[in-house]
């Protein structure tokens, strides 16, 4: 792996199951902007700089605008970006 090579930690490293940040977003937001329901979430679609799904698609940064307006303190965050990111992180500091 490159950032072994780097010298960073193996159990520092976070290795995402997809590849791509829009699969992280929460998925109520995404089901909001794509007019579906969140297990349709699934289903999203990434090619080049466009996002899919229920026959909408964005580009990258209209999306991620997007998701940025509705994210506030009570939104439920996905399962992987918790485990993978936000846990170790908050371990991290305290």
């Amino acid at each position: 792996m490159k950032l072994q090579g780097m010298g960073i930690p193996v159990g520092i490293i976070a290795i995402w199951d997809r590849n791509g940040i829009e699969y992280l977003y929460p998925a109520s937001l995404l089901a909001n902007i794509f007019g579906c329901s969140e297990s349709q979430v699934e289903q999203l679609e990434i090619a080049e700089d466009n996002v899919s799904l229920n026959g909408v698609t964005l580009r990258k940064l209209e999306l991620q605008a997007k998701v940025v307006a509705q994210l506030n303190e009570s939104t439920p965050l996905p399962e992987e970006l918790l485990s993978k990111l936000i846990n170790p992180l908050a371990s991290a500091i305290s």
